[in-house]
């Protein structure tokens, strides 16, 4: 296709892809809606095939509800009640987001990805977000809503339902089909992973009833024209975007994060387009012509930018300075899968760099902070600096970023301007290099210390803006105007 640059032949993900080269993976469907199962599991069965085959951690650390103190269990129970929308009201854009997203700033919490858009149709706009494990930041600049009482209730709901008898046995078929059909690839189905991935649709199913009725329920209630759904094409939101898209709704996901050749949300085979189209949004918001040419979906890609980037680096360019930055700094940023090797490689980088020339700061991924201490206590016991602050506040200070996980951070550090290194990990082969814009290195500590001792690397303002698409915030303005639908973009609701 063009656009696209060949993939190599070996490649992991692009040989999982080939399983999709026979629609027929799709004619496992639920009784109730008629959805293929395999939409729902797909980034599951990929991710776990990756994840087992190259040893990698999962990057987001989970926090059950056990593990609350009375305080936190509390507190949850009362921003739960608080945050869901007992009104009924119509709006012309419903924003399904997460508080994940949220920095603080001064005296708010603002959502980076969201908040800008709100303000910029603030009559028709609400925005929901889902908490970060049990926690809501507060207080927050824009007004928003949760849907984590529907949550709890699907939980509580799903313990005393039972699974549909027909979507039993043809999950049994489906599971079946699926580990012949990845044998024919080389890939092989252990009987742990069928077990979890018949739990996955098992619990899938038994809550597809109670789905149903509340996602009709909601759209009703609200009547958006448009719904915005973040990480609509992961899966866990096919019947929701089905539904949506029945209902009259256009559906929209915004990009939130890194998206690639190699990532397994955001590419398809291409002989499932036409078949899959309708349980996909609409449209996918892109950073960038640079993300929209290299991802693979039947949504239409459009070129909007990143309002909250765009801001902080203009503000960036504004004050640059000497004070401002201080080019002994060294910023590795993990992405949560090799926490040994991150490890491993601040303890030799500490070692080997003069520390009156460089001071090394380590960023480890959000969704693993909770257990910061348990992975990363001997660099933390050494003295390197843990940096959580605001992620752009950080970025302005460092001219040297270092990490072995392709993530949005190494592109938003190139629009501040700095020396990105992305180091080759063996076990990481199954990320795609045809995309990259910044500095490789092998995992060797002489070829790595050469590269940070060596001058600035600039990059031009026109690849910059291939990546981050300019004025962002008109180009997203304009584009809800051409859907025909009609907004009132003058601010009087709050």
């Amino acid at each position: 296709m063009e656009g696209f640059l060949k993939m190599e032949e070996n490649n992991t993900f692009e040989q999982l892809l080939k399983i999709e080269e026979d629609p027929e993976i799709l004619n496992f469907r639920f009784r109730l809606n008629n959805i293929p199962m395999w939409l729902f599991i797909r980034n599951y069965v990929f991710w776990e095939i990756i994840k087992n085959k190259n040893n990698l951690t999962e990057p987001h650390v989970k926090r059950a509800a056990k593990d609350l103190s009375l305080k936190e269990k509390i507190t949850y129970i009362k921003n739960v009640v608080k945050k869901y929308p007992f009104f009924k009201k119509n709006y012309q854009i419903v924003i399904l987001g997460a508080a994940i997203n949220n920095v603080f700033e001064e005296v708010f919490y603002t959502n980076r990805l969201y908040d800008s858009l709100y303000f910029t149709f603030p009559n028709d706009t609400l925005i929901f977000e889902l908490s970060n494990k049990f926690y809501f930041p507060e207080p927050r600049k824009v007004k928003s809503y949760s849907l984590d009482l529907f949550l709890i209730s699907r939980k509580i709901y799903s313990k005393f339902s039972k699974i549909d008898e027909k979507d039993k046995e043809n999950i049994k078929s489906f599971i079946y089909y699926l580990s012949l059909h990845l044998n024919d690839f080389s890939f092989y189905l252990d009987e742990n992973l069928k077990n979890k991935i018949k739990k996955q649709l098992f619990d899938i199913g038994k809550r597809l009833y109670i789905n149903k009725l509340f996602y009709q329920h909601f759209l009703r209630k609200f009547n958006p024209k448009i719904l915005i759904i973040e990480d609509a094409h992961y899966g866990g939101y096919t019947d929701l975007v089905y539904y949506a898209k029945s209902y009259g709704s256009i559906v929209i996901e915004p990009q939130h994060g890194y998206v690639g050749k190699d990532h397994i949300a955001y590419n398809f085979n291409y002989k499932l387009f036409e078949y899959i189209k309708e349980y996909l949004p609409d449209y996918f918001l892109t950073f960038g012509k640079f993300w929209s040419d290299n991802i693979r979906t039947p949504s239409e890609k459009v070129e909007i930018g990143f309002p909250y980037l765009e801001e902080k680096v203009n503000m960036a360019r504004q004050l640059k300075n000497q004070e401002i930055r201080d080019k002994r700094n060294i910023l590795i940023i993990s992405g949560g899968s090799f926490p040994e090797e991150y490890n491993n490689l601040i303890k030799n980088l500490y070692n080997l760099l003069d520390k009156n020339r460089f001071k090394i700061i380590f960023r480890p991924h959000p969704s693993e902070r909770i257990a910061l201490n348990k992975r990363y206590k001997d660099i933390i016991s050494m003295g390197v600096e843990i940096d959580l602050d605001n992620l752009y506040t950080s970025l302005m200070k460092y001219d040297i970023v270092l990490s072995f996980e392709k993530s949005t951070v190494l592109y938003e550090a190139l629009a501040f301007g700095a020396k990105v290194v992305l180091i080759k990990h063996p076990n990481y082969n199954f990320l795609d290099s045809s995309n990259n814009v910044f500095l490789e290195s092998e995992y060797n500590f002489d070829i790595i210390l050469d590269i940070i001792k060596d001058d600035i690397i600039t990059y031009s303002i026109d690849s910059i803006n291939y990546i981050w698409q300019p004025n962002s915030l008109s180009n997203y303005k304009n584009f809800i105007k051409s859907l025909g639908v009609n907004i009132n973009d003058s601010y009087n609701r709050l």
